[in-house]
């Protein structure tokens, strides 16, 4: 593949990823406004996510999510900076991947518990772990019930 060639396909995806990215935001701004709340509140940094996070009634995680992400960039961080050898090393990047999997936990949780909160199946919480921005996008553009 010739360098024009990478450099279209690079783009594509860019805007291809830009775009998914735009609508999830809209998506996110209809949700927020079946909870009665404030679109704009969204934009807001860590506010705009503890209200996502409330509104799928986990402010708990929300908390952990921060400490446990904090950690990571820590681990991560030491980690390169001591390079590949070493036990210290090893141990702080294994402590990476349990950090890593915590998050994904809490991820499931959270959309397990936001789909809990607009009264959506089981399978809708599936489809919000797997197909995110397609199941987000029928989330905020059907007629769907905030219900707590």
């Amino acid at each position: 593949m010739s360098n024009s060639n990478l450099a279209g396909v690079l783009t594509l995806f860019i805007v291809l990823g830009l775009g998914v990215l735009v609508v999830c935001i809209v998506a996110w701004c209809k949700i927020f406004r079946k909870a009665d709340i404030h679109p704009g509140k969204l934009f807001i940094p860590f506010y705009g996510q503890y209200l996502m996070y409330s509104i799928a009634n986990c402010e708990g995680l929300f908390a952990a999510s921060i400490v446990i992400s904090v950690l990571s960039s820590l681990c991560s961080s030491c980690a390169s900076s001591m390079g590949t050898s070493g036990e210290s090393a090893a141990l702080l990047l294994v402590l990476l991947a349990v950090l890593t999997v915590a998050l994904m936990i809490i991820s499931i949780v959270f959309v397990v518990r936001l789909a809990k909160a607009f009264d959506k199946s089981k399978a809708f919480a599936v489809g919000l772990i797997f197909l995110y921005p397609i199941f987000i996008c029928i989330l905020g553009f059907d007629d769907s019930v905030y219900v707590g």
